[in-house]
């Protein structure tokens, strides 16, 4: 073996052990080295539990963990709940507040300076969090030298007891346990916090069942990522089973390490099974750092494809190939929550059909090229106006096969097509899953292949019975009209197909019925809005005044009855409220002492002595609702208020605790924008409000008087009475489906209408962006730059072929005169239909139809006779350089014009008459000309005994080029007109609004937020369309100093100046601007 070789085997193995180190491992990062230094056991150990022994750390004789009954401290301990990897946890009594709650205390066996160390940060990063979906942390201190955390009781156990007491949890449970994970792991990391040890026995549940993140123990700032799971003396640290390889390895850890471990639990939660096993611990870090995980469906089959896709991304090896943030994880997974989805209204599915369309039309001209092997094939088709052939069936049949693949694999594979992605709608199954090919491509064959059926059939029968459609003469009989009715049906039928769409089975048509397929809103999550973020106060000095445990850093508010205090915990380096009361006054109530909702605030502790009263409550970083109401607030932060307060009255109402006022100087708005409800004037409120009489606090219908109160004042930016919010209503424009809320919101007779009411209304579009003012601006532009598109393509074709050969159309012309006549190769009747000024000709074909003008003369044989002859003279001497010029015959004009057949009867004249002199041309030129209305003969071009080319056509074609900007210029304008601007301003007097408005769900509004009329309606659309008209008005003015195309494009600068203004305008554009409305979703 070379030296390189052995270098190569030698790093690939452990220096110290030589076991085989997995890919990626560097050798001091060796699991088994590491494994011996920190558990000294090769044994398999409990996947959930945290492993964090040392082997060098000697337990206190004399310590050792209390008993139940015992008092430890001022807390006497009640019941043991369980051991961690830091400590034992226990339920314990405060015996100074009288607070239940969990007393953490650190195992006598960790107890070394590295480990309290660890112990004690614990509970500082954990009280630095104050959310929700994270426990929250009361004290941290050290009873006779051991470390204790005191946090809230979670009285539902953890996701561990609930995962082993009911066995693994329905799909929509557990997405909806991994949301609120999500939520508390968001907040920790908006102070820089990582987990590191996210899994079910570290998530808590609450008696609501409100899950909360818990143990810190092995978190760390976002500024120290690279810690270790293996201590400077030797501890394993972390849960093997739940640590992500890049944690395993001692890499850098971001966001996206807990993301890794929210996956495994997930796994845990909706299979019971771990992804990774192993008989002992190095087999299974082995398994974490190299082996794939088995899909979920190994172990539960029913599970959606979607969820276990999503798991099975949070357990990729790679941190960048997992979800990149909580926001992206938490979209994924909402479709699959417990929430029933929102079915998708018609009117966007009608949207997103016409996108799809605008699709299936882009991919139908390559397919007709396949067909008919060419696009100068495709573009004669409706040159020669034949009755349908083979080639349309197989076209049909086709395009039928295009739309339906189309349908089938976007929707099937990915839930969308390109119309519904855009649209925000997706096709489901009923586990919410992409429905698969099979169920995809059965729906979409019957929306497709039903409607367009009888079209299909009506071909087929024109194909064998077409000739007895029609007289004698060629003209139309009315054995036509079934055949067009069945052809055009295809309208009734698509109607028909949405004739069982009801909002109860979410506007289902039977094709949706047939696949067991619905069209549904993608689920959308609106983040709530936070607050500004406020100056904060300097930390305290040494000699700052103290109140128990806590420095004064500053006076809030002080009155007669009571004084607010700003104060400092140094121990776990928050801010708290103390509130100083005359001395004898009552201690908080013990049920008030206990709340631990985040619609109320947090009592922490407190003091009644002779010298002391005084109340410490938690001080979260916000304002005070009357502070925050001084500027008006939307819609979109007002609704996650009401739906705050609303469950906190609900659930004090059942409890006891609700306030004894309901007052707006009691709110206080948190800076991550929630509402909570307090006991007395938020701290920051200068002049308390006084208690409405009309808001009797006890009673459910007062509940609603008052959250209408709280929605009319924020949103008018206003402190108002129960009274007045009921007389003004939120005069402002508001989302018409809010306005209809706060309508009837003080109609309430309980909460519990009005909270399932906002939990739907979070998941709709408040307000109207700047993207959804683009997107009306696109709209508006889709049908004219369709038009404009095809004549730009119509136009760049009549000047190609014009310059290409300019003789080819009337070439053409008289082929088709001749191949009429029944002396030459059809046996049918030829009358003139062609006046002077000539008309489109009809190229003839095996089965054309010549039309005849009605009770026209027949032409004797004879006559025939004579004008075939003409004809045949006149197509040889006034074409012969074309006739005889390949490239006129094999280019696209000479393809697309002139049929082989018709080229093979002008060979035949040439032929015939070699030779034509100037007398026999200009003869034939006249006869033609008087019978057939062809152009007469030009005497230059008589005498030179052929055509010397139009210079007038060719001076026309080169003008056509030179203004084809302002000719496209005009089209887009002229089409704007007439498919947008006389519909929208119709559909303004008939409906209060255009087509365009209604299907992106949007509505008018005035200034108090009531309905626009219909001529207020109109009157904004009129100054929508008025720049438009007057600025092609002003372009055809200036077309008399510059030249048109400069003038055309002066007209579009101007008007993409103004668009553009328009919507970068904040709030609404300038037309709504001018005619003072608004636009509100509906």
């Amino acid at each position: 073996m070379s030296a390189d070789q052995n270098t190569t085997s030698n790093a690939s193995r452990c220096p110290k052990c030589g076991t085989d180190l997995p890919t990626g491992v560097t050798p001091d990062r060796c699991p088994r080295c590491l494994l011996q230094a920190g558990l000294g056991s090769g044994s398999a150990p409990n996947p959930d539990v945290t492993a964090t022994s040392a082997p060098d750390a000697v337990p206190p004789a004399a310590s050792r963990l209390p008993l139940p009954g015992e008092v430890f401290g001022h807390y006497r301990i009640v019941r043991f709940l369980g051991k961690g990897g830091m400590g034992a946890s226990y339920e314990a009594e405060d015996l100074q507040s009288g607070r239940r709650l969990a007393l953490k205390i650190l195992t006598a066996a960790l107890d070394s300076n590295e480990t309290r160390r660890r112990f004690l940060r614990e509970g500082r990063l954990a009280a630095s969090i104050n959310h929700p979906n994270s426990v929250y942390v009361f004290a941290t201190e050290e009873i006779g030298d051991t470390p204790v955390i005191a946090m809230e009781l979670m009285t539902g156990g953890t996701l561990q007891d609930r995962a082993a007491a009911k066995g693994p949890l329905p799909v929509g449970e557990a997405v909806d346990v991994a949301v609120q994970i999500i939520a508390g792991l968001e907040a920790a990391q908006a102070i820089g916090i990582l987990h590191r040890d996210i899994k079910p026995s570290n998530c808590f549940v609450d008696r609501d069942g409100t899950v909360k993140v818990g143990d810190y123990g092995l978190s760390v700032s976002s500024v120290a990522r690279w810690d270790s799971i293996v201590t400077a003396a030797g501890a394993f640290l972390g849960t093997p089973a739940f640590c992500s390889p890049e944690q395993v390895r001692g890499d850098e850890l971001t966001a996206r390490s807990d993301l890794y471990a929210v996956g495994v639990t997930l796994y845990y939660l909706l299979t019971g099974h771990m992804p990774f096993q192993g008989k002992s611990l190095p087999q299974l870090l082995a398994a974490v750092l190299e082996r794939k995980p088995d899909s979920p469906t190994l172990h539960r089959p029913d599970l959606p494809a979607g969820v276990c896709r999503i798991v099975l991304r949070c357990l990729e090896k790679r941190p960048d190939e997992r979800f990149a943030s909580y926001a992206e994880l938490r979209q994924a997974l909402l479709p699959y929550a417990s929430a029933a989805p929102t079915p998708a209204t018609l009117g966007r599915r009608c949207v997103a059909g016409i996108v799809d369309r605008l699709v299936l039309g882009a991919a139908a001209f390559p397919l007709s090229w396949v067909v008919f092997g060419g696009w100068q094939a495709v573009l004669s088709r409706g040159r020669e106006g034949q009755e349908p052939q083979w080639q349309d069936v197989q076209l049909g049949l086709l395009g039928l096969l295009l739309a339906v693949s189309y349908y089938g694999v976007c929707e099937g594979l990915w839930g969308a097509s390109a119309g519904k992605a855009l649209c925000g709608l997706r096709v489901a199954d009923a586990a919410r899953n992409a429905p698969g090919l099979l169920r995809a491509g059965l729906r979409a064959l019957i929306f497709e292949g039903v409607p367009s059926l009888p079209g299909y059939l009506a071909m087929l029968w024109l194909l064998q019975h077409g000739e007895t459609l029609f007289g004698p003469n060629g003209e139309v009989t009315m054995r036509l009209l079934p055949i067009l009715a069945l052809g055009y049906s295809a309208w009734l039928i698509l109607a028909l197909l949405f004739s069982s769409a009801r909002r109860r089975n979410g506007f289902a048509g039977w094709h949706d019925l047939a696949s067991g397929t619905r069209v549904i809103e993608r689920a959308a999550y609106y983040a709530r809005p936070a607050l500004p973020e406020a100056e904060q106060s300097q930390t305290p000095a040494e000699s700052a005044a103290r109140i128990g445990p806590y420095q004064v850093l500053e006076t809030l508010r002080q009155t007669d009855a009571e004084e607010m205090l700003l104060g400092y915990d140094p121990v776990l380096l928050r801010k708290v409220w103390i509130r100083k009361l005359p001395t004898g006054s009552p201690p908080v109530a013990p049920s008030l002492c206990e709340l631990t909702r985040p619609g109320r605030l947090r009592w922490l502790t407190g003091r009644r002595s002779d010298t002391e009263c005084w109340d410490a409550y938690e001080a979260p970083a916000g304002n005070a609702f009357l502070n925050v109401i001084a500027a008006r607030q939307d819609w979109t932060r007002v609704r996650f208020w009401l739906l705050d307060l609303a469950g906190e009255l609900r659930a004090a109402t059942k409890d006891g605790t609700l306030p004894a006022v309901l007052t707006l100087d009691r709110l206080w708005i948190t800076a991550d924008g929630r509402a909570k409800l307090l006991d007395f004037v938020t701290p920051g409120v200068s002049c308390p409000a006084t208690p409405d009489p009309a808001v009797d606090a006890s009673a459910d219908p007062a509940h609603a008087r008052f959250l209408h109160q709280v929605a009319v004042a924020a949103l008018e930016g206003q402190p108002v009475t129960v009274p007045q919010a009921q007389v003004a209503n939120a005069a402002v424009p508001l989302p018409l489906h809010a306005r209809e809320f706060l309508h009837a919101l003080p109609d309430a007779t309980s909460l519990e209408l009005p909270i399932h009411q906002l939990q739907g209304l979070l998941g709709r579009r408040a307000t109207v962006t700047r993207l959804h003012r683009l997107a009306l601006v696109g709209g508006c532009s889709v049908m004219p730059l369709v038009f404009c598109a095809f004549a730009a393509f119509g136009l760049a074709m009549v000047v190609y072929f014009g310059a290409s050969d300019s003789t080819l159309p009337e070439l053409s012309h008289g082929l088709d005169l001749l191949a009429a006549l029944p002396e030459n190769r059809w046996d049918v009747a030829l009358t003139t239909t062609i006046g002077r000024g000539g008309s489109e000709a009809k190229p003839a074909g095996p089965k054309t139809k010549v039309s005849v003008r009605k009770n026209a003369p027949v032409c004797a044989p004879e006559k025939k006779e004579h004008l075939t002859e003409a004809l045949e003279v006149y197509i040889a001497g006034r074409f012969k350089s074309t006739i005889t010029d390949p490239a006129s015959r094999k280019g696209i004009w000479g393809q697309v014009l002139i049929s082989p057949a018709n080229w093979q009867l002008a060979e035949a004249a040439l032929l015939k008459h070699p030779i034509v002199s100037t007398q026999e041309l200009a003869a034939a030129a006249k006869e033609v000309n008087r019978e057939f209305g062809l152009p007469d003969v030009p005497e230059a071009e008589a005498s030179a005994s052929g055509p010397t080319g139009d210079t007038s056509e060719d001076a026309s074609l080169a003008k056509l080029r030179s203004l084809l900007p302002a000719v496209l210029v005009v089209t887009f304008g002229a089409f704007s007109v007439l498919t947008v601007a006389i519909p929208a301003l119709l559909g303004a007097l008939l409906f209060r609004g255009g087509a365009l408005l209604h299907l992106l769900g949007l509505a008018v509004v005035r200034r108090d937020g009531s309905r626009a009329s219909r001529w207020q309606v109109f009157c904004r659309a009129m100054v929508v369309w008025t720049p438009w008209v007057l600025l092609y008005i002003a372009g055809f003015q200036a077309t008399r100093t510059l030249s048109p195309n400069w003038a055309a494009v002066l007209m579009l600068a101007v008007l993409m100046a103004l668009v553009t203004a328009s919507l970068l305008l904040p709030g609404r554009g300038l037309a709504d601007r001018i005619a003072r409305t608004w636009l509100v979703p509906k």
